[in-house]
């Protein structure tokens, strides 16, 4: 059953009616809910569980498509049923519609979920994506649809910090898995990327769970058919332009005919996940063993305990820095990975050779990846935050938080009451020039700067200093990250709430 350019008529139709109705009626009696063929508890219990502990309740993204469709029937019915022996609160839903703004028929769509939502008691939202319209007018296709992702995420996020909801549930099911497993063994990926979705991961300060990952797309379709009711259809998923859409069409088809069909394409992902998590295991070991917390969320190890690790997991830990120093995101490519690998590997060599000749002054080596800084300096590996050609500045108001470039929400109070325009930045080497004119100069493992790596006196890279999250008056710095001197010198109180720290051992340590 589908719903194509009509969509706001149909929903008024008396035949909509009567489905949401008897779907009410449905939902309205545990007893009759119960022995549907469709809801049996312990398939609900199976797929949502998880989500009984979000007692603020979780937000479900739904399109109007089959998938997410099913997911609300679902995801209700399971909602019905928890009220037992237990005492067991029903956890609240919200559902969100994105309108991207590309298709003339997305705002239908949204409309028919918020109707079907209104018809069952459900809170609804249709959040739109301003930028789409304007991409869709200049014609500017590139790379659209991860763009459009992105947004979608960005809005669904926003929304749900709006609601006081930390979960985001999707409809991914067992046939996206399976795609996507095929997409990333084309693009040649590694264990990670082939261990494809996982059934929940972080989304900023969210969580992003899947749970209906090992559920083929025919179930949801069959249970839409058997409740009567209608679902949307995107054109854009029958356009084999697209990557995605030319391998579901064309490429799976064909594989399954050779026994390798969506389930055993989904069951290989699955080990894939198991290795990797066991792969990720070993190397959270290695960063916990060599990665030493420096101010400001940078870190450092020794060079030559660096490159003696084994290729996978050295890539492993330059991957887990930068997560860690930038916040979590995309993973980089494997093939930038290993670029700034061989560079590590060939400065060493250098290290160790200008050691073996005694020479002095040995050189400074630098490169950014990911928005990170790699220096080699004094035999140790330094990362910390690039500053950027465009360093982040915001206006910060006493006592109000501010967010910084994801990694934390940062406040300031206290002070004379002179200071009236302050202003969020890093330190930069204007600062930090400033700061050595008032005798705050020192580079040498500083005292004064809190989370310095213990042992030996050695220099802190000048990059790491300016790349400090600052706190400016009219007159230069008032507060720095990790430089407590500073704050007390001005009279100020600086307030650091971290997010988005992988390792948080090392976090905790500093």
């Amino acid at each position: 059953m589908y719903l194509a350019d009509s969509v706001m008529m149909t929903t008024s139709q008396p035949d909509f009616q009567d489905v949401i109705a008897a779907l009410r009626q449905l939902f309205d009696d545990r007893a009759l809910l119960a022995r549907h063929k469709a809801f049996a508890p312990f398939f609900l219990q199976a797929l949502f569980d998880d989500l009984r502990r979000r007692r603020e309740g979780v937000l479900l993204a739904v399109s109007g498509g089959p998938d997410s469709i099913g997911l609300v029937m679902l995801c209700h019915a399971w909602q019905c049923l928890i009220p037992g022996d237990d005492g067991a609160e029903r956890v609240p839903l919200y559902l969100a519609s994105v309108d991207h703004g590309l298709r003339k028929e997305a705002k239908d769509e949204a409309d028919y979920v918020a109707a079907l939502a209104k018809g069952l008691g459900l809170p609804h939202q249709i959040l739109s994506w301003e930028e789409g319209s304007q991409l869709k007018d200049t014609g500017d296709h590139s790379n659209l649809q991860a763009r459009a992702r992105a947004a979608r995420y960005e809005l669904l996020g926003a929304h749900a910090r709006t609601l006081g909801v930390k979960t985001l549930v999707t409809a991914h099911h067992l046939d996206d898995q399976a795609e996507t497993f095929v997409m990333r063994l084309l693009r040649g990926s590694s264990v990670r990327g082939l261990a494809a979705m996982s059934a929940r991961r972080s989304l900023d300060d969210l969580e992003l769970v899947r749970p209906l990952l090992g559920t083929p797309k025919e179930a949801l379709t069959t249970l839409l058919n058997d409740l009567g009711l209608s679902w949307c259809e995107d054109p854009s998923n029958e356009d084999r332009t697209y990557n995605r859409v030319a391998v579901r069409k064309e490429l799976l088809p064909h594989l399954a005919e050779f026994g390798a069909d969506a389930d055993h394409l989904a069951r290989t992902a699955r080990r894939m996940a198991r290795a990797e998590a066991a792969l990720d295991s070993v190397a959270r070991d290695l960063f916990d063993r060599h990665m030493v917390p420096e101010p400001g969320r940078a870190l450092s190890c020794a060079l030559a305990d660096f490159c003696s690790i084994g290729d996978e997991f050295r890539l492993r830990l330059l991957q887990a820095a930068i997560f860690h120093v930038a916040g979590e995101g995309y993973p980089c490519r494997e093939q930038r990975l290993l670029h700034l690998d061989k560079a590590l590997q060939l400065w060493k060599d250098e290290s160790l050779e200008a050691r073996k000749n005694q020479e002095t002054g040995a050189k400074s080596r630098k490169r950014t990846l990911a928005g990170c800084c790699f220096e080699i300096s004094q035999g140790r590996l330094w990362i910390y935050r690039e500053i950027g050609r465009l360093p982040f500045a915001s206006p910060l108001g006493l006592g109000e938080a501010c967010d910084y470039l994801s990694l934390a929400q940062i406040s300031v109070t206290g002070g004379s009451g002179r200071e009236k325009t302050l202003v969020l930045r890093p330190l930069g080497e204007e600062g930090r020039l400033i700061l050595a004119d008032h005798g705050y100069s020192r580079r040498d493992n500083p005292p004064c700067i809190t989370g310095a790596s213990e042992g030996a006196a050695r220099l802190l890279p000048a990059g790491l200093i300016d790349a400090l999250p600052s706190v400016w008056g009219k007159n230069g710095p008032i507060a720095v990250m990790d430089w407590p001197e500073i704050e007390h010198k001005h009279g100020f109180a600086l307030e650091i709430r971290e997010k988005n720290t992988r390792f948080t051992k090392n976090a905790a340590g500093r």
